[in-house]
């Protein structure tokens, strides 16, 4: 007769190679298939102080009354949009808008690292940068990009 712990040794052992087998054939709906182009629509800083009362937030726009509604915001202290690439065709693409919270210098930014495309959502990757040289004026940094359309897919926006 084997002792106990042998056999419960095996059984763990037993039951550890069931568990890695099933973890390890489980397919992964998030393998990366593409990178995604983007084109940026317009970045920078609103100087409103909050005026223009956009929270820090990365919104998703997918229709042109979105669209007006969120550049009256942005203009409604200082005309910003004016400069904006906003040649957009909402039935191919759609619009990705990442606002900073409001800063008390100019030296900080948005920027887009990496925006990936998966078999089930598109992934968008960003970083708020910062430099030593700026001014003391109290601003909100901000970057708008459009990408094309992708159906039946989420799109995450994360930091």
């Amino acid at each position: 007769m084997k002792p106990k712990y042998i056999e419960m040794r095996k059984m763990h052992f037993l039951l550890f190679f069931i568990v890695a087998s099933i973890i390890c054939s489980c397919q992964n709906d998030d393998d990366v298939t593409d990178e995604v182009n983007y084109s940026i629509i317009g970045e920078g800083e609103l100087y409103g102080n909050g005026q223009e009362e956009i929270e820090p937030s990365a919104l998703i726009i997918k229709d042109s009354s979105t669209w007006i509604e969120l550049t009256t915001k942005m203009d409604s202290y200082h005309k910003v949009t004016n400069t904006f690439n906003d040649d957009i065709d909402f039935e191919s693409e759609t619009v990705l808008a990442i606002f900073d919270s409001i800063r008390a210098r100019t030296h900080y930014a948005v920027t887009i690292t990496t925006i990936q495309e998966t078999s089930n959502k598109v992934i968008v990757n960003y970083k708020k940068t910062s430099t030593s040289e700026g001014y003391d004026v109290i601003n909100q940094p901000f970057i708008i990009i459009k990408i094309p359309k992708s159906d039946n897919k989420d799109i995450m926006i994360k930091k």
